[in-house]
C-alpha cells in the first residue's frame, strides 16, 4: 500500500517535472539575454510590479480555489469554481477603481513612478493569475499533470518572446510587464480547450443555493487561509519592495534577480512534489493518518538530501556564475544569492508539503499563525536594519537567518500536527 502510493507520487512528479524542467530550463537561458536587453532599474521596476499583484492575488477569490481537488461530489467542486470566478470579476472590477484614484501614490512610495502610466497592466495581471489558480486547481483535481506540464512551457514561451521582441524595440519595463502578463495568461486556452465538456456537463448543476452551501461550509478558508496566503506574499515580496524604497529600483533588480534564480530549484523539483504529493493526500483523507506521515517523511529525507546540491553551488560560485552568465552589471546578484542561500535548503524542505498537508487537515488556524510569526520575522528584521542604516547585504544576512529559522520552525510544527491528528 505504502510503495504503492509512493510510485504514484513518483510518476506523477516525474510529469510535472518534465513541464516544470522545460519551462525552467527556458527561462534560465533567456534570462542572460534580457539581462543584456534591459537595465537594472527596469528589472526592478518589473519585480515591483509583480509584488504588487503578487500581494494582492489572495484577495482575488479567498482561497476558495484550494479547495477544488478535495470536494468529492463534482457538482459542489464545480459550484464552487463558479462562484470563484464571480469573486474573481467583482474583486477585478474593485481593484480598477481603487488604481485609479491612487495610482500615484501607490508607485512612488516605491521610486517607481514610471508604472503609473501602466497602472492599467496591474488589474489584467490580476485577472490573468486569477483565472490561471482556478484552472490550475481544477487539472490537479483531474490529476491532469501532463497537461500542466503543457501549460508551463507554453506559458514561458510565449512571456519570453514577447519580452524579447519588446525590448529589442526598447519598450523599457513596459516591454517586461507586458510579457509577464502573456506569461501568466499563456495557458489559459489550453486550460479551456482540455476542460470545455466539464464546463459543458456541470454547467447545469449550479446553482445559488449550492454555491451558498459550500461557501458557507468552508468559510475558515476567507477567515484563515486568505490573511495567511496575503501575509505569505507580503513577506516574500517584502525584500523587493524594501530594496526599491530604501537603495532604488536598480538594487532591487539585483534582488529581484537573485531571487529568481534561487527560486528556480525550488520551483523545479520542490512545487512538482507538492503538486503531486497534494494530489496523492487529498484522495487519502486525514483519517489515515499513519500513511500520511510516512509519506511526509519520505519526502522530507529525499528533499533534504537533493537541496544540499544546488545550495553548495550557489554558495560557492553565485558571483561568478552571474557574471558569466547574465553579465558585469549583474555581478552585485550573485553576492546575494550566495547570502540567500542560507535558506534555500529549509525551504526546500518545507513548502511542497506544507500547502497539501494543512489542506487536508483543515488546521487553517495553525497556517494564520505561522503566516503571523513569518511577517513578525520579517518586519522585526528590516525594521532593525532601517533604524541601525544597515548596508544592502548587510540587510540580506539578517533577513536570510531569518527566514532560515522561521522554515525550520514551520517544518517541526507540521510534523507534529500529522502526527497528532485526531
Amino acid at each position: 500500500m505504502k510503495e504503492t502510493l509512493e510510485n504514484a507520487i513518483y510518476k506523477n512528479m516525474a510529469k510535472l517535472l518534465i513541464g516544470d524542467g522545460i519551462a525552467r530550463i527556458l527561462g534560465f537561458v533567456i534570462t542572460p539575454v534580457l539581462t543584456r536587453i534591459y537595465l537594472p532599474a527596469e528589472m526592478g521596476s518589473l519585480a515591483v510590479f509583480t509584488s504588487f499583484v503578487a500581494i494582492l492575488i489572495p484577495f482575488s477569490t479567498l482561497r476558495y480555489p484550494l479547495l477544488i481537488p478535495v470536494l468529492k461530489d463534482e457538482k459542489m467542486a464545480f459550484s464552487l469554481s463558479y462562484a470563484t470566478f464571480l469573486m474573481l470579476l467583482c474583486s477585478t472590477i474593485l481593484l480598477i477603481i481603487s488604481l485609479f484614484f491612487f495610482k500615484s501614490d501607490i508607485f512612488s512610495l516605491f521610486s517607481v513612478e514610471e508604472l503609473s502610466d501602466f497602472w492599467w497592466l496591474i488589474p489584467i495581471s490580476f485577472f490573468s493569475m486569477g483565472l490561471y489558480e482556478l484552472f490550475y486547481q481544477w487539472a490537479i483535481r483531474k490529476k491532469e499533470f501532463l497537461l500542466l506540464s503543457k501549460s508551463k512551457i507554453l506559458q514561458k514561451s510565449i512571456g519570453s518572446a514577447v519580452q524579447i521582441g519588446l525590448g529589442m524595440a526598447r519598450f523599457g519595463s513596459l516591454g517586461l510587464i507586458i510579457g509577464s502578463i502573456f506569461s501568466e495568461a499563456g495557458g489559459l486556452s489550453l486550460f479551456a480547450r482540455s476542460f470545455k465538456k466539464d464546463i459543458c456537463c456541470n454547467y447545469r448543476f449550479v446553482r445559488w443555493s449550492r454555491m451558498k452551501v459550500i461557501l458557507g461550509k468552508f468559510v475558515n478558508y476567507p477567515v484563515y487561509r486568505l490573511p495567511a496566503q496575503f501575509l505569505l506574499s507580503l513577506s516574500g515580496k517584502m525584500p523587493l519592495l524594501y530594496f526599491a524604497w530604501k537603495f532604488g529600483a536598480g538594487m532591487a533588480g539585483q534582488v529581484g534577480l537573485a531571487t529568481t534564480m534561487l527560486s528556480i530549484p525550488v520551483t523545479l523539483l520542490g512545487s512538482s512534489v507538492g503538486k503531486a504529493f497534494y494530489a496523492e493526500v487529498s484522495g487519502m483523507g486525514s483519517s489515515k493518518r499513519i500513511e500520511i506521515l510516512y509519506l511526509t517523511r519520505k519526502v522530507i529525507q529525499k528533499l533534504f538530501c537533493i537541496s544540499l546540491i544546488p545550495t553548495i553551488l550557489i554558495v560557492l560560485f553565485a558571483p561568478i556564475l552571474f557574471e558569466l552568465f547574465f553579465g558585469t552589471d549583474w555581478v552585485q546578484a550573485g553576492v546575494f544569492a550566495r547570502i540567500l542561500a542560507i535558506y534555500l535548503i529549509t525551504q526546500f524542505v518545507y513548502s511542497p508539503i506544507s500547502e497539501g498537508l494543512f489542506n487536508i487537515l483543515k488546521r487553517q488556524s495553525i497556517v494564520l499563525c505561522l503566516k503571523i510569526i513569518r511577517i513578525l520575522i520579517i518586519s522585526m528584521a528590516f525594521g532593525a536594519c532601517y533604524y541601525w542604516e544597515f548596508s544592502p547585504i548587510a540587510t540580506l544576512l539578517l533577513y536570510s537567518i531569518g527566514m532560515a529559522a522561521n522554515y525550520v520552525v514551520a517544518t517541526l510544527v507540521i510534523i507534529n500536527a500529522v502526527k497528532y491528528q485526531k
